[in-house]
């Protein structure tokens, strides 16, 4: 099975009611030598995440808006800058090998599918997983059984995985890129 160099993750911004998800996340793939990368927006990233990533020794790519300055910077991850928003979401879909989301804000989810967009969506080849934590995803998993594979004349199972950890989603995001 193929390890994973590079997640482009999804989650909230700023304060967040998952904010201790959000850390062991970031320390868990940081741990597996996992590139994170991140957008940030108005100022800010998802600090719990990215702080658990660095604390494990980590390493995080957050990218953003030129004139976007970050509240609260997180020392040890590195930062790139771009002209537009749009163009933040697309180079960090461009950049991962598989993109990752995390309960939150529809604003998370609605990032997420506009970077994959930006990355060819399912003509990319770039696995979503979605980390299904208290069923915070079963509305996309309903929508993506019942419309999305249909519209594409087949099974949606080497596009999105759902898990209720981060281990199995690694796990299933690993064997989709092996």
């Amino acid at each position: 099975m193929a390890s994973l160099r590079t997640v482009a993750v999804f989650a909230d911004n700023g304060t967040t009611a998952h904010a201790a998800l959000y850390g062991e996340v970031g320390e868990w793939l940081a741990r597996r030598g996992a590139l994170i990368v991140v957008v940030t927006d108005k100022g800010s990233a998802p600090a719990h995440l990215v702080a658990g990533a660095l604390r494990a020794g980590g390493e995080v790519l957050m990218i953003g808006r030129e004139d976007d300055a970050i509240k609260a910077p997180l020392e040890g991850a590195r930062i790139e800058r771009v002209q537009t928003r749009a163009e933040a979401l697309a180079m960090a879909a461009r950049d991962a090998q598989a993109l990752i989301g995390l309960p939150g804000r529809l604003d998370s989810a609605a990032d997420l599918h506009a970077a994959w967009i930006s990355a060819g969506g399912a003509a990319s080849g770039k696995p979503v997983g979605l980390l299904n934590r208290k069923r915070a995803f079963e509305v996309v998993r309903g929508f993506i059984g019942d419309v999305a594979s249909v519209g594409l004349g087949r099974g949606t199972d080497d596009l999105v995985q759902f898990s209720d950890t981060i281990e199995d989603l690694w796990t299933r995001l690993s064997r989709l890129k092996g």
